[in-house]
């Protein structure tokens, strides 16, 4: 069986070729540039309809990871064209060459920040990041393409992932807790739903395997949820601080805002708070994964507290923690 990785390089790619390779694939993996870690590479993007064309020769399966998440200043054109034109791009080629099946990885920012868990029934109406609606537009392409032409394709909806070789997002709070420079903002009882990457990982390959799953959605993470203030003080317990007790409230972060993105542009350094970091710090991200437990018996290996475990360690294996 070949297998093609778009997005082969980022954080979820580089396990997924690991556990495709253990699992017998034949991985080719596309790449903006040569990279020595993988056996079988095509160098392209997703706007590079040539170098698509080359990626999906002769291949019985596709796992879509390729996107722009905007973590790295990335313009909103940059998210869009990569995300929503990238994913028609690579879809529309993967058709024409015959191509199996197709596992789109989307995201659990699709539904938004909402107030009770959401499930795959959810109606996607709540405020989103602009990623999330990139992402929902990316769902919307892939599901025409298995109503209307009748290609085999999965989405897989992502948690909070984390775990080793995560150098973005999420994973600033791990040394910002350790460091001292982490405040909390609001009350700390908005609902986190975390996903360590072997768990996402064991969820896509059930996904991508035989019919039961062509055509359908599976959010995939943790067991069970944490309060952002529980998740915290986990976190800088397994890192020997303590947490300061004063909590910022969320209306005087929010008025912060403005004021240190001025002062940020003056001294050419990141603003400390944006409204992106205080949705994440007050809203819920709350999942529910009985869908993919129910129908491909998904039972999620490891804990969300072992998996903080493991991404401590990791980090302070190669020094990102003391």
């Amino acid at each position: 069986m070949k297998a093609l990785v778009t997005g082969a390089s980022g954080f979820i790619g580089k396990h997924l070729v690991k556990r495709l390779e253990k699992e017998g694939y034949e991985v080719r993996c596309l790449v903006r540039k040569d990279n020595n870690e993988f056996k079988n590479v095509v160098i392209g993007n997703l706007l590079d309809k040539d170098s698509l064309k080359k990626a999906v020769e002769g291949i019985d399966i596709v796992f879509h990871l390729g996107a722009v998440i905007g973590s790295r200043g990335e313009s909103k054109k940059e998210i869009w064209e990569a995300n929503v034109d990238g994913t028609k791009n690579i879809i529309e080629e993967s058709y024409s060459a015959g191509v199996k099946k197709f596992i789109h990885f989307s995201t659990f920012l699709v539904y938004g920040y909402t107030e009770k868990q959401a499930n795959e029934e959810t109606l996607y109406k709540a405020e989103t990041t602009f990623y999330g609606e990139s992402k929902r537009q990316s769902e919307i392409i892939v599901r025409e393409y298995n109503r209307d032409k009748g290609m085999k394709t999965v989405i897989i909806q992502p948690t909070i992932i984390h775990g080793p070789g995560l150098n973005f997002g999420f994973a600033s709070a791990f040394s910002a807790i350790q460091n001292g420079k982490f405040l909390l903002i609001g009350n700390g009882e908005n609902l986190q739903h975390l996903g360590y990457i072997d768990n996402l990982i064991e969820g896509t390959i059930l996904a991508s395997k035989g019919e039961e799953a062509v055509g359908k959605t599976y959010i995939i993470g943790d067991e069970y949820l944490m309060t952002f203030k529980d998740l915290v003080e986990f976190i800088a317990k397994e890192v020997n601080v303590k947490i300061p007790r004063f909590h910022l409230p969320e209306m005087v972060a929010r008025m912060l805002v403005l004021p240190l993105r001025i002062l940020a542009s003056v001294t050419r350094t990141e603003p400390l708070l944006d409204q992106r970091r205080i949705n994440f710090m007050v809203k819920n991200q709350a999942g529910d994964i009985g869908k993919i437990k129910r129908e491909l018996g998904f039972k999620p290996k490891v804990s969300p507290k072992e998996g903080l475990r493991l991404t401590i360690e990791h980090y302070k294996k190669i020094g990102v923690l003391k």
